[in-house]
């Protein structure tokens, strides 16, 4: 009876199609291609590439030089999830300074990278052959 309820509750919620629980109000909507992907190539080519290649970012047509995501936007804020590995990391009995480093370093690499709205060159490059690090 429990399941029928709770069923019950989300067919008469309003629908949401169209709105997306990531996308802050604050982010501004840019149209962007969706990825093109390569249907001759197989799927664990394309997760090998993804893997051992450096990130290129993404082109975002109308995005204005020097323009930033504001540090309320989810794609930024929701980064203090990895705040709490690097604290255990660095304060364990027998602390890991390699572990802390690393982390600190793709965290802030991440930060500036999603910041500046995944844009392609050198930053790009540089957070996603350290997060792969990772």
């Amino acid at each position: 009876r429990g399941a029928m309820l709770f069923a019950r509750s989300f067919s008469r919620r309003p629908s949401l199609a169209g709105h997306s629980a990531t996308m802050a109000s604050n982010t501004p909507k840019r149209d962007v291609p969706a990825p093109e992907w390569k249907a001759d190539v197989p799927a664990w080519e394309r997760l090998v590439s993804l893997v051992t290649t450096p990130g290129t970012g993404q082109v975002r047509r109308g995005l204005k030089p020097g323009e930033r995501r504001s540090w309320s936007d989810p794609q930024l804020w929701t980064h203090v999830a990895f705040v709490p590995g690097i604290l255990v990391a660095a304060t364990r009995a027998a602390p890991l300074p390699e572990l802390v480093a690393i982390q600190s370093a793709v965290l802030s690499l991440s930060l500036l990278y999603h910041w500046n709205y995944e844009r392609p060159g050198l930053l790009a490059q540089g957070e996603g052959l350290r997060a792969k690090m990772l």
